[in-house]
């Protein structure tokens, strides 16, 4: 009997699991904490893109390094945001955090790290096989945001 006690004892001295740390929303981001998003996209160019979403106060996008086989790395111009833009990004975040498993051979990774200053606050990754993304309204994807940069860099005059 003393031994069922003791480890009644110790499972609630360890506390209820906690769940992980999730990420802020887009909307709700501290003014200088920055969200860093990696993806890898899982298509045949095999794709690697760094993002970095921060408010300040205004919400603002820079694509750090755009890494593909075709062209070779590139630094794309910064992003200024509307609401719009942020609530649609809130709506992918949503998206992915309630992604069903998919049976699509190829996935996206999508890795979201928040950072107050250099510490971590939290980070979660995601893995997308669905293809349903494209389907989705009200969102604003990571593809778009990359269109938008590499169609405003293509703008610019050199």
């Amino acid at each position: 009997m003393n031994l069922v006690v003791a480890l009644i004892a110790c499972i609630f001295a360890q506390g209820v699991p906690r769940r992980a740390a999730h990420v802020h929303s887009f909307s709700n981001l501290p003014i200088g904490n920055v969200l860093a998003i990696h993806l890898q996209s899982g298509s045949f160019n095999q794709d690697s893109i760094h993002f970095n979403f921060r408010r300040k106060p205004q919400a603002m996008v820079g694509i750090d390094g755009v890494l593909s086989e075709e062209k070779g790395p590139q630094i794309l111009p910064t992003l200024t945001l509307s609401d719009v833009d942020v609530d649609g990004l809130d709506n992918l975040l949503n998206f992915y955090r309630n992604l069903k498993n998919g049976c699509n051979t190829t996935a996206d990774t999508i890795t979201i790290t928040e950072y107050r200053g250099d510490s971590v606050v939290a980070t979660e990754t995601f893995i997308d096989r669905s293809c349903s993304m494209c389907e989705a309204n009200g969102m604003l994807t990571l593809y778009a945001l990359l269109d938008r940069a590499t169609a405003m860099k293509e703008a610019t005059p050199r």
